[in-house]
């Protein structure tokens, strides 16, 4: 794969792909110093009776038993409700987040969206030739040999969705190339890629998760967003 088929396969009009908490209480006290009836006295009468006492026929309480083996464990209980789910976490070690998105405007200068890497982005939103076009123009800059594996993927603004693309091979070391395509007004281009990047001298791989395009009409826009590990 040439740097100019990978930019023009980025700028192809496609379709969308990627997808980011009173009561007011008292207590009252009797009051046991207070007599209703101080001078009142018991007609003897009225006096109560004493019962006798009687004599209990239980025996003294002999000494505690040994304590009986454990029952058998009841079933389990009905789970309870699923709390919330947490907030999500950062990005591992080493993830870098590039985004850009603006309108067309005349002459607008390289946006470099990933500045450093063995795989550089750049991208301009350019008017198109005819009233509401894009000019979708992007710049790809490889500092040196990489070896690739790259899967595209579209959904069309009509008919069925075509498979993903995945097509690997070696890029030889590239200065920046400017690709521009032409985005037709009621239309839009928009596409998600998968790109391994290995350097072939030390055997370290780069991992990146594009997703660009552009959008016509009223609120035309070029936006390109990812993440690289």
């Amino acid at each position: 794969m040439t740097v100019t088929k990978f930019a023009r396969r980025v700028a192809r009009p496609a379709g969308l792909a990627l997808i980011i908490a009173g009561l007011a209480g008292g207590t009252a006290a009797y009051g046991r110093g207070i007599e209703m009836f101080p001078r009142s006295t018991s007609h003897p009468g009225h006096l109560a009776k004493k019962k006798p006492k009687k004599k209990s026929s239980v025996g003294p309480r002999g000494p505690k038993g040994p304590q009986g083996a454990t029952g058998p464990q009841g079933p389990q209980g009905v789970a309870g409700p699923q709390g919330p789910q947490g907030a999500v976490g950062p990005m591992g070690p080493g993830a870098f987040k590039f985004a850009f998105s603006g309108a067309p405007v005349a002459n607008d200068p390289e946006h470099k969206v990933l500045p450093v890497g063995p795989f550089q982005l750049g991208l301009s939103c350019l008017p198109g030739t005819k009233p509401g076009d894009i000019g979708f123009e992007i710049y790809v800059t490889i500092p040196a040999s990489v070896q690739y594996v790259q899967t595209l993927e579209s959904l069309p603004e009509s008919g069925p969705q075509a498979p993903p693309t995945i097509n690997s091979g070696v890029e030889p070391a590239i200065p920046t190339t400017p690709q521009i395509d032409p985005i037709e007004n009621g239309k839009s281009a928009e596409t998600w890629a998968t790109v391994m990047l290995t350097n072939p001298a030390t055997a370290e791989s780069t991992w990146l998760e594009i997703w660009y395009g552009a959008t016509t009409g009223s609120s035309a826009s070029c936006f390109i967003s990812g993440i690289e590990i």
